[in-house]
């Protein structure tokens, strides 16, 4: 059975496999990927790795061209979407010196650059409509950070590193993940309010998304588990064990028609991409497996306007 047969013809999935275009060796990836983002289509579709940033058509096709190096010393960690509609924002540092969030042009160039802790910048999602971010550090905190220069804030703390951050659409609400197994819910509407703790995860937490309805959010976790709660804390689904850890979480896009009410994409440590849907106790689906973990995919919409789902390039 064929990944598009598997999914029945409503979900369609874009290219998994490395292109056809090998680049040299100086603008490929160094390490794991780590995190990658694609507003879908034509755009292109962001990766990185310790090495820094990586661009590849939105079509899959044509050349990987390296757009930021991280400085010598340095390495970069996660990447965002500007907030503003342009660029990108990256997250990274030196592990035990520096953590630093960067916001870049979309052809690479910084345009500012923020040094917000002593140690790595490990998560990084900007505020929607905004030149702002939220940013999980290596010491636990979750901040609040502008390109203006203003003093970074804090709006959250995990017992250990946070490893990711999820913001809803309208910029109201914020749920961060740590390796001390917590999701913290945090108000971004209404600041003063204390963040909502929840205690369901057994093992660090690697990615959190939003469904595209923002009613709710999936967390991925290293206890092999998928766990889906509404936006005032409570779980609504649990999916099966799915082995030794969920590194990546994504939302299915709206308006697919599916006989359920959401859908989440995951890269798991064993390298296999799965499906899960949201219909009976829980389905997954595995459409792809991979010699190495899956820690970065993306999902987008094709020329046709189907949701699709990718694995950046490595070269």
């Amino acid at each position: 059975m064929t990944a598009r047969e598997l999914v029945a013809g409503v979900l369609v999935l874009g290219p998994l496999a490395s292109g056809a275009t090998q680049q040299p060796a100086e603008v490929v990836h160094v390490g794991p990927l780590t995190a990658a983002v694609w507003q879908g289509g034509a755009a292109p579709l962001w990766s990185v790795s310790q090495l820094g940033v990586c661009a590849e058509p939105g079509r899959g096709e044509g050349p990987l061209r390296c757009v930021w190096r991280a400085a010598p010393g340095e390495r970069a960690v996660d990447v965002s979407l500007g907030g503003a509609g342009d660029g990108l924002l990256v997250a990274g540092g030196q592990p035990g010196v520096a953590g630093f969030v960067a916001w870049l042009d979309e052809d690479g160039a910084e345009r500012a650059r923020r040094t917000i802790a002593d140690d790595l910048a490990l998560a990084v999602r900007a505020l929607p409509g905004t030149r702002s971010a939220l940013v999980g550090c290596a010491d636990g905190r979750v901040l609040a950070v502008t390109a203006d220069g203003s003093e970074p804030r804090a709006i959250a703390r995990h017992g250990d590193a946070c490893r990711a951050i999820a913001v809803d659409a309208r910029g109201e609400l914020a749920v961060s993940g740590g390796r001390d197994g917590l999701l913290l819910v945090t108000s971004l509407a209404v600041p003063q309010r204390e963040p909502l703790q929840i205690t369901d995860h057994t093992g660090p937490i690697e990615s959190i998304d939003f469904a595209s309805d923002g009613v709710a959010f999936a967390s991925g976790s290293r206890d092999g588990r998928v766990r889906v709660h509404d936006r005032a804390g409570r779980l609504l689904r649990s999916f099966p064990p799915l082995g030794d850890g969920v590194l990546v979480v994504r939302a299915v896009p709206g308006g697919v028609a599916l006989d359920a009410s959401r859908a989440w994409w995951v890269g798991l440590a064993d390298g296999r991409v799965a499906l899960l849907v949201e219909r009976g106790a829980g389905e997954v689906r595995t459409v792809e497996r991979r010699d190495t973990a899956v820690c970065a995919l993306v999902v987008g919409r094709d020329r046709d306007g189907a949701p699709t789902v990718r694995l950046p390039r490595r070269r």
